[in-house]
């Protein structure tokens, strides 16, 4: 994917759309007309799943440096959520300069802007979303501003699921997750609790569903 044609999209998208927007319904924007610069697939599988997320972030963080660079606009970005701010201009050197180191300090966005990144090895991948998804709970869990829409989509990217929903493959994928990451399998004990979680949450969502509209 051309980075250029990718900034392109997020600029249309993004520019005086203030506020905040999660990962997940801008890769899905993204992935309509008339943009179409995410596959169908874009968030299936682990693999998929990083590639999708370190060019979506790789774009941002540049984006973000042109909007500072020209006073058009602030990003922030965080744990699978992006704000978009009106630019407010910083009039003390002392301030700026602050902001400057730490923005070159930021470990977070060097490593989205190094593409020697973008291909790791899928264990190394599996690795980083392990660690990933455990920031991510348990950051939510101390978060009353987390709605059960983030949630809801946090637990389909954890599943490696997207709506529709049908119960058949959320217990295949259940099945899949929960033998590759069981603790008695040398899993991540922590990481499969949240898929556990993540499977209650999705069932509980997919059966309420299908009562109200069978």
């Amino acid at each position: 994917m051309h980075s250029e044609i990718l900034i392109s999209c997020l600029e249309d998208y993004l520019s005086f759309n203030y506020g905040d927007h999660q990962e997940f319904d801008v890769i899905k924007a993204l992935q309509q007309p008339p943009y179409n610069i995410f596959a169908v697939d874009a968030l299936s599988g682990s693999e998929q799943l990083f590639k999708t997320h370190f060019v979506l972030y790789n774009a941002l963080y540049l984006l973000a440096d042109r909007w500072r660079a020209s006073e058009f606009a602030t990003i922030e970005l965080a744990l699978t959520k992006i704000t978009v701010k009106e630019y407010q201009k910083v009039t003390n050197d002392v301030e700026q300069s602050t902001m400057h180191k730490l923005i070159e300090k930021n470990s977070v966005r060097s490593f989205y802007l190094d593409w020697e990144n973008f291909s790791l090895t899928k264990a190394d991948i599996d690795d980083l979303l392990s660690q990933f998804w455990q920031k991510f709970y348990r950051y939510s869990n101390n978060q009353e501003w987390l709605s059960n829409t983030d949630l809801h989509n946090a637990d389909l990217n954890l599943l490696g699921l997207s709506v529709p929903i049908s119960q058949r493959d959320l217990k295949a994928n259940y099945k899949k997750l929960a033998h590759q990451h069981h603790p008695d399998k040398n899993g991540d004990a922590e990481l499969f609790k949240q898929i556990q979680s993540a499977y209650v949450r999705t069932l509980k969502r997919v059966s309420f569903s299908n009562h109200f509209t069978s």
